[in-house]
């Protein structure tokens, strides 16, 4: 259950029984023009160990944690440049749990699926309760994209970015971990009023961010969460080279 993170998977699908019967060719030949990940199927609002609901305030996962998904940011804007409304349907179905999910943390009296619907047929925004666009763009890009490990930033607060941050530059390389969260996800989508925090990465600047990570001076660093924190965001950049994908980063 959850949303199938392969184009070419949704293609195949649009003549069965989770797809909508009656527009599946048009589906078929809208996904021969977006690019495809291959990715194992997740179920995205569950991948992660960090996602939890609270109770203060207007609700939140309890473990806020950073999250990294590979995506081919292109593949994405198509998508939301597209305006289809078959294909909205079928994401709102596909993704069914996963926004369901999104209702019961939130329990706003408008559905999360009229939120993926806005953003998807491009409608007029929301101003209430506009965190949930982000987290629709969450959705989306899991479906889209493929989710990472992120065991060096779960169950962590804001707080984190900043002893990552202190810590590798008292090693001797500069680095703000929280640029990874801050400019939005790529695509021209309505920033959040509250969490989650986006950001991202493109394919080109990829090997910069490398380049500084791989610095000889932060084999200095003997505080054994941070190392692993650090390894964390190098995995995900070494995955998105290999795989020729940007990244784009959540914090809730």
């Amino acid at each position: 259950m959850g949303c199938t993170s392969t184009l070419g998977s949704i293609a195949s699908q649009t003549q069965d029984s989770n797809s909508p019967n009656a527009s599946g060719c048009a589906l078929t030949s809208h996904m021969r023009t977006i690019t495809a990940l291959d990715s194992t199927p997740t179920t995205p609002l569950q991948h992660h160990r960090a996602v939890q609901p609270i109770d203060a305030g207007r609700a939140a996962p309890r473990r806020a944690g950073q999250y990294g998904v590979r995506i081919r940011l292109d593949a994405l804007r198509d998508v939301l440049a597209l305006r289809d409304e078959s294909l909205a349907a079928w994401v709102v179905e596909h993704c069914g749990p996963d926004l369901t999910e999104l209702d019961e943390w939130f329990e706003t009296e408008r559905p999360a699926a009229d939120y993926m619907a806005d953003l998807m047929l491009g409608r007029p925004h929301a101003n209430e309760n506009a965190h949930l666009y982000g987290y629709c763009v969450k959705v989306l890009c899991e479906l889209w994209g493929a989710p990472m490990a992120n065991d060096g930033w779960w169950g962590m607060r804001y707080g984190w970015f900043d002893a990552v941050t202190k810590t590798v530059a008292q090693a001797g390389v500069t680095y703000d971990f929280t640029d990874l969260i801050i400019g939005g996800p790529g695509a021209d989508v309505p920033p959040p009023d509250d969490f989650p925090a986006m950001g991202h990465i493109t394919r080109d600047d990829l090997q910069a961010h490398l380049d500084l990570l791989s610095a000889p001076e932060l084999a200095r660093i003997d505080d054994q969460d941070v190392v692993t924190a650090v390894e964390q965001v190098r995995s995900w950049l070494r995955e998105c080279r290999r795989e020729d994908t940007d990244l784009v980063c959540f914090y809730h």
